[in-house]
Parts: structure tokens; C-alpha cells; sequence
């Protein structure tokens, strides 16, 4: 299954027990379902920002998830009758919120910061799998594409040592 593939599957996933938090009576402690609905909600974000910006590296999409996801908090600062009746409905509720919290923007930071280290060790697993001259650009350096050689990487010049490209 490619990467696009598993980061929209958990895209249904993270919705799925987002949602769940939220609105089952699961009789979870009233923080947990707070402050797990809203780290679901910015690891949404953060797997559907991953599905479309796929060739970007992790932590650029997990530095757009996280701004994204402050910026939506920042909204709820914002006040004007017709966004207020949209806050009022479920798809308001779920997308936008009603009320401004500082921690739930450092939930949505620790979330997002878990999907980015989670989507950089998967991108190593699904490029050694397919095309591998993603995965040396991304934890070697870089790849000349032409001959195969590592021509830098933060560990120093390669050169052609004939290593093959996969990360170790």
C-alpha cells in the first residue's frame, strides 16, 4: 500500500475515533475526551496536509498542519453573528470550535508533532519499498539522481562509495 494510500486511510481512521471521543458515551474522563477529540481533530489536519503534499518532507508538513491548526484556534477569537450561528451547528462545531484555548493549540502541537514523527519514519519504510532516491534526499542528503552517488549529506561528502541507497 503506498504512502498517499495509508495517510488517507488514517485520515478515516483519526475522523473515526475523533468523532468517537466526542460523541459516544464512553464514559471517559471529561479531559480525555476535551483534549483527545482535539488532538484528533490537528492529526486530521496534519494526515490530510500529508496526503496532498505528499513530496513535501514531514516536518514542512507538520510546520503548515501546526500554523493551520493555530490559525483555525486564533479564529474563534473572531466574532460576528454569521460565524457565531456556524458554530452553532455540528459541522461548526467539528471544523471551527466555539471557544478559544491555549492548550488545545498546544494539544494540536503535540498531535501534529507525533503524525510528523510517525509520517518521517514511514516515508523511510514506503521508499526502501518503491522508488528509493526519495529516502536518501531525505535522511542522507543528496542523491545524484544520474549516477546514484551521494554527493553530500550532513555527515560529509560520499563520493561514490557504492552504498546503496537506503537509510541504515
Amino acid at each position: 500500500m503506498g504512502r498517499v494510500a495509508v495517510y488517507g486511510t488514517l485520515v478515516i481512521a483519526t475522523i473515526g475515533a475523533g468523532l468517537l471521543l466526542r460523541f459516544a458515551p464512553l464514559g471517559l474522563p471529561a479531559l480525555v475526551v476535551k483534549y483527545g477529540g482535539s488532538t484528533m481533530w490537528a492529526l486530521t489536519i496534519y494526515w490530510v496536509l500529508a496526503v496532498l503534499l505528499a513530496r513535501w518532507q514531514p516536518w514542512r508538513v507538520l510546520v503548515v498542519a501546526g500554523v493551520i491548526a493555530t490559525a483555525v484556534e486564533f479564529f474563534k477569537l473572531y466574532r460576528s453573528p454569521e460565524v457565531d450561528v456556524f458554530r452553532l451547528t455540528l459541522p461548526g462545531i467539528l471544523l471551527l470550535g466555539r471557544y478559544f484555548s491555549v492548550w488545545d493549540i498546544a494539544a494540536y502541537w503535540v498531535a501534529i508533532g507525533v503524525g510528523g514523527w510517525a509520517g518521517g519514519r514511514e516515508r523511510h519504510t514506503f521508499e526502501e519499498e518503491g522508488s528509493s532516491a526519495e529516502i536518501c534526499v531525505v535522511s542522507l542528503g543528496i542523491l545524484n539522481v544520474e549516477t546514484g552517488n551521494f554527493v553530500y549529506s550532513e555527515y560529509g561528502q560520499f563520493g561514490d562509495l557504492g552504498l546503496p541507497c537506503r537509510s541504515g
